[in-house]
């Protein structure tokens, strides 16, 4: 089954059933309304216990599918996308349940699928660096900057021409602030973003990955909001990198942590073998 088949079964059985219990209880209250219910208890109903409900359904339904998609669908990334950008999930942090017994079964459907992943992505591609370099996405920047200078030019039009002075200065400030950081990112010599056989390294700050756990490329929110993250736990900390900037796709990241993770691991299994000879 592909990622946007069991995406759109999850609509059917999750999303559709939860607007239907929404829409349907307020529905129903407000035809008994006129014969029973007190309008204090309809206002309680609507915005308490209707919504109430309806969460409580599609909490339990969306676990028993998260279940059913990852051990239907072979391609997990490609699961993970469609559900964040149709709206599915609210992230791809809901693919991770904490505290129950499905959340071990879920661990496993991951861990297998990432070696899976592993063993078809690996062949130890020697044209490939032992460092990758990830830099500032200039055409990001640049972009970011014109649109600064739009918001700059328009407050100084509010704060002279209209004499709107606060929408002015606001804009004014946020725009300068804007500009500011991006053009010091585009005039830096900095390598936010490095992964290699050591583990990675972002903003100076080194992980190896002995010390790294639980890697992923991520996506939160939808259209507009959408926000692409780099997420570990690394030296007993969580981390979370916003990559917006950087000049790299979530999909080319997810494969060059799956590479990076897996020459290391082949490594090091290499030498204990070694050791042991």
């Amino acid at each position: 089954m592909t990622a946007k088949q069991a995406v759109n079964r999850g609509h059917l059985v999750i999303s559709l059933p939860t607007i239907i219990l929404l829409i349907g209880g307020i529905v129903g209250l407000y035809y008994l309304l006129e014969n029973i219910i007190h309008p204090g208890l309809f206002l309680f109903g609507c915005f308490v216990l209707v919504p109430l409900i309806s969460w409580i359904y599609y909490h339990f339904a969306i676990r028993k599918w998260l279940i059913w998609a990852l051990s239907e669908v072979e391609d997990h990334a490609e699961l993970k996308f469609y559900a964040v950008t149709s709206g599915l999930v609210l992230s791809e942090y809901s693919f991770h349940i904490s505290n129950s017994k499905e959340a071990k079964l879920l661990k496993k459907l991951e861990n297998d699928y990432l070696i899976r992943q592993q063993k078809k992505v690996f062949e130890d591609d020697q044209s490939v660096p032992e460092v990758e370099e990830i830099a500032y996405s200039r055409a990001y920047l640049v972009i970011k900057v014109v649109a600064a200078c739009i918001f700059f030019v328009l407050g100084l039009y509010l704060f002279f021409s209209l004499m709107n002075w606060v929408a002015g200065l606001m804009s004014i400030i946020a725009a300068a602030m804007l500009g500011y950081k991006c053009i010091d990112k585009l005039s830096s010599k900095e390598i936010p973003l490095k992964i290699g056989n050591f583990g990675i390294e972002v903003h100076g700050d080194r992980f190896e990955w002995r010390q790294i756990r639980n890697e992923r490329a991520v996506a939160e929110g939808t259209g507009k909001r959408r926000r692409n993250y780099l997420v570990f736990k690394g030296k007993s900390k969580p981390m979370k990198i916003d990559i917006n900037d950087f000049d790299v796709a979530l999909d080319d990241l997810r494969k060059k942590l799956i590479f990076h993770r897996a020459r290391y691991n082949n490594t090091n299994a290499n030498n204990r073998i070694k050791q042991g000879l």
